[in-house]
């Protein structure tokens, strides 16, 4: 008669019941859908970076990772084992069985979809919503043995989520991407429309069934937040392109290096008179539509740009006295605009020695800043740096601000502190 040996019990292969890779293409395909149906006005009243986020994060992979530290073995129980004898009739023997249950984060989905890169002998083991569990069966087991088969076993499955994780990394890395593509391209298919209908001057009379918010999915591990719902049909509205964002703030540069190269003349300067010759800047490229201390918001801001009688872009001037006078700036700043103000600039005037540390420290207090949600760029410690902040009258709307710093220092200045 066959005798068994510290055998694992045969179940379900893993890894094997779909393709990995065309899962992840069918998950890209359900983001794009959810943006076509997101509702109109709360794609164009919400924060794309915000959407985007939600999106990207509500379709990411989460490949699984075994908590081999938190394995465990019930008590071995006893049960019957099939065999065949000699004459290859079915009997049944008495045998030890014993389970090990190995828990594990992720998606149980994954342990059952071919990597890209796979071997022709996937292993086995049963899988729960959060445990895969391992099964053995003998007459007299050995522990021994067991612990070297489940090594064994482990070590298989590790390997093929390794295959697993590098394809469900380079997925996730690609979500935002694609993500804020789709917002996008959705936002200007909405926004061109609008316009069109805009320009007809007729009224146009929404669906009776149009909805007034959009509808929370079901959230999934881990909880991820839907961004805030705007609270008002959109309307469109007059802004500065990024385009002419970008020239504003290249025009603020050349202007700051200008100030920079002439560190003796500039130090006689106060912060207005700098501020006024930025304005000639602007005023030569935007047509006389810059200003300086402008009333606005709760108070007088040094550059205010308009156009189309609506302000589309505010800057700040400023002189470094320290991180919390200029705290105080970023919250002047804030107070200075209003609902509609989305493009702004702050201006600082280093007149120090250690200027990189200067403008490290700057930064780091503009980004624990209440209002700072994110950094989208770093260059090298002196150049721009844009930063996005909520406005503090809306949580659903953005305020892009570029930190612009400039040096001016002469030996003398360095010299004294």
């Amino acid at each position: 008669m066959s005798q068994g040996c510290n055998t694992l019990v045969p179940v379900e292969l893993l890894f094997s019941k779909g393709e990995l890779d065309q899962a992840l293409r069918s998950t890209i395909e359900k983001l794009i859908e959810e943006v076509a149906k997101w509702d109109p006005d709360q794609l164009l009243a919400q924060s794309e970076q915000e959407i985007a986020a939600y999106l990207a994060e509500k379709h990411a992979a989460h490949c699984p990772q075994l908590l081999r530290t938190e394995m465990y073995a019930n008590e071995p129980r006893d049960g019957k084992q099939a065999l065949r004898d000699d004459f290859y009739r079915r009997v049944e023997i008495d045998v030890s069985r014993l389970t090990v249950h190995v828990p594990y984060e992720g998606e149980r989905v994954i342990f059952s979809l071919r990597p890209n890169s796979f071997t022709y002998n996937p292993p086995r083991a049963d899988v729960t919503d959060s445990e895969v569990i391992f099964t053995f069966e003998d007459r007299q087991l050995d522990g021994e043995k067991v612990r070297g088969q489940l090594d064994h076993e482990l070590a298989e499955i590790d390997r093929w989520l390794a295959w697993c994780r590098e394809m469900t990394t380079r997925h996730n890395d690609s979500l935002m991407d694609t993500a804020l593509s789709a917002v996008r391209q959705r936002r200007e298919r909405l926004l061109a429309d609008r316009n069109t209908v805009a320009g007809l001057g007729i009224p146009v009379r929404r669906r009776a069934n149009a909805p007034s918010i959009a509808v929370p999915v079901q959230r999934r591990r881990p909880e991820i937040t839907r961004p805030k719902l705007a609270s008002a049909p959109y309307e469109p509205e007059p802004a500065l392109s990024e385009t002419d964002y970008d020239e504003a703030i290249r025009i603020i540069v050349n202007s700051g290096r200008q100030l920079e190269r002439s560190p003796t003349t500039t130090l006689r300067l106060h912060e207005e008179e700098r501020r006024d010759l930025m304005l000639v800047g602007l005023n030569s490229q935007f047509e006389g539509q810059a200003g300086g201390e402008v009333f606005n918001g709760a108070g007088k801001t040094d550059i205010l740009l308009r156009v189309d009688n609506r302000n589309v872009f505010i800057a700040e001037c400023k002189i470094w006295r320290g991180p919390k006078s200029f705290a105080d700036a970023i919250d002047q700043l804030l107070g200075y605009l209003v609902w509609r103000d989305t493009k702004a600039a702050l201006i600082l005037f280093i007149e120090t020695k250690d200027a990189t540390q200067t403008i490290q420290k700057a930064q780091d207090v503009l980004e624990a800043h209440s209002q700072c949600i994110r950094t989208l760029s770093s260059g090298e410690p002196t150049d721009r740096k844009d930063f996005v902040l909520l406005s503090p009258s809306d949580d659903a709307r953005e305020i892009k601000l570029a930190f612009l710093p400039f040096v001016i220092t002469t030996p003398a200045t360095v010299d004294g502190g």
